[in-house]
């Protein structure tokens, strides 16, 4: 099992509701997720914290099969490629409920840049700015079994 942050774009796509109304969102396949893997959901401006603990259930789910979220997509321009795989991502928990865990947080413990795609999540890592990793991890370790 491997552990990931992706970013959402909450501009273009209403991520909150799609989870308040779900249980179970498809979003694009990027990076090399597999069925057990935990996804953190990133939230942009003007959140800018993790909002979303999910699970992986299924991966290389074609457009077609895909769940049709389209009344989530606030800008449709921007709504995913029809050529693309997508992966199932299952809520576990909706840290938003807690305040969610900010990215000044994350910051402060050794993250680097801007959450703007795929990063890995590295536990015990001794590496200063991988550090993020576990505070993250120890941050929802009640959650996660």
């Amino acid at each position: 099992m491997s552990m990931y942050v992706i970013p959402a774009n909450t501009k273009y796509y209403d991520v909150c509701s799609a989870f308040l109304e779900n249980k179970e969102i498809d979003w694009t396949q990027r990076g090399n997720f597999e069925v057990g893997d935990y996804i953190y959901i990133y939230l942009g401006e003007p959140y800018q914290k993790i909002a979303f603990l999910t699970e992986v259930t299924e991966i290389n789910i074609p457009f077609e099969f895909s769940i049709d979220d389209s009344k989530y997509w606030i800008d449709p321009t921007k709504r995913q490629n029809q050529n693309q795989n997508f992966v199932r991502l299952k809520l576990v928990y909706n840290l938003l409920e807690k305040g969610g865990i900010s990215y000044s947080e994350l910051k402060e413990k050794g993250l680097r840049g801007n959450i703007q795609g795929v990063r890995k999540v590295y536990k015990n890592s001794v590496e200063p700015q991988l550090k993020w990793g576990d505070y993250l991890i120890r941050r929802t370790k009640n959650i996660i079994s």
